[in-house]
């Protein structure tokens, strides 16, 4: 059985559409979801961009690759500072273009 029974018509201009469809795209959502989380008063965020995600994806593999650096250290009783040196240029290059993306 169908949660909800009532329907509403809304008549909005064409600017009023625009801003709603681009607002709830922003956010991820279908008008519906969009207005519903407005009337239980749910705070809406934008989606993160795809940058984001990607960075993510890069800030994972630089960790992925210090652990098995730190594993070799811990095996071989000494650190391989090239690697360890690159890897730690990665992770402040991956920082510095995430707070980039966070902040402007």
């Amino acid at each position: 059985m169908r949660k909800r029974n009532n329907e509403i018509h809304l008549h909005l201009s064409d600017e009023e559409d625009l801003y709603l469809r681009r607002q709830a795209k922003k956010a991820g959502l279908t008008r519906q979801a969009y207005l519903l989380a407005l009337l239980k008063n749910t705070p809406i965020k934008e989606q993160p961009s795809a940058d984001f995600h990607a960075i993510l994806k890069s800030l994972d593999k630089i960790g992925d690759n210090i652990n098995q650096i730190a594993a070799k250290a811990n095996t071989l009783g000494f650190v391989d500072q090239v690697q360890y040196r690159k890897e730690t240029d990665k992770l402040e290059r991956v920082i510095a273009e995430l707070m980039r993306a966070v902040y402007s």
